[in-house]
């Protein structure tokens, strides 16, 4: 018997909230090849079809991803809490920005779960978050450890990384900010000083990993 069977006492149920059908399928199939005594009672794209089901529906858990259409995780949590605050949340994400992780953590979300996580993993999450334990995953964990963007970069540098992951060019990034090209190099220099990158789109990839643009 898995040390999750000996903690599940009796069934329980969750509820599935991501914008990818793939990825609800899957998870769902995860979670229910952990134990009999779990169950995926219902699933949801957005944060009104999730706030719909769930003021009807007999759950228990909630796993959400960070980016929604036209929302996020973070609404879902708030709006959720005076119709139905029992509920325990999961945060399953590839969002990898520490700032935004450790919002949730403050929100009460005591399990965060990168979408690349292998099964043991899942299941330590699962049996964390049944015991209403504090689990990050390894990934995030690492993440977390990092400094705080804040600390590391200037309010005008995050704007500039934001930018230049929109695909804006130097001149309309300056055109942005009302301010030289030569501002905006002599930014992007320091941008990639301090993260270790090489160039424009190495910082693309860095702040679209951490759903910055």
């Amino acid at each position: 018997m898995s040390t999750l069977e000996k903690t599940l006492q009796n069934s329980v149920s969750f509820f599935i909230v991501d914008d990818h059908p793939v990825t609800r399928h899957g998870l769902r199939v995860a979670l229910t090849s952990l134990s009999p005594k779990i169950q995926c009672v219902g699933e949801a794209s957005t944060v009104p079809a999730a706030l719909q089901n769930l003021k009807s529906l007999d759950v228990n858990y909630v796993v959400l991803d960070h980016m929604l259409p036209g929302q996020s995780g973070m609404e879902l949590i708030t709006m959720a809490a005076s119709a139905r605050p029992d509920l325990k949340f999961m945060l399953v994400t590839q969002c990898e920005d520490a700032e935004t992780l450790a919002q949730y953590q403050r929100m009460g979300v005591k399990v965060l779960l990168s979408k690349i996580s292998a099964m043991d993993v899942l299941e330590d999450a699962v049996k964390c978050l049944i015991e209403d334990k504090n689990y990050l995953c390894p990934a995030f964990e690492k993440i977390m450890e990092e400094p705080r963007l804040t600390n590391v970069l200037t309010p005008r540098e995050l704007e500039v990384v934001r930018m230049i992951a929109q695909g804006k060019t130097n001149k309309e990034v300056a055109a942005c900010l009302e301010c030289s090209e030569h501002t905006i190099k002599t930014h992007k220099t320091n941008v990639m000083r301090k993260l270790n990158l090489s160039n424009a789109v190495e910082i693309s990839v860095w702040a679209l990993k951490r759903n910055l643009a």
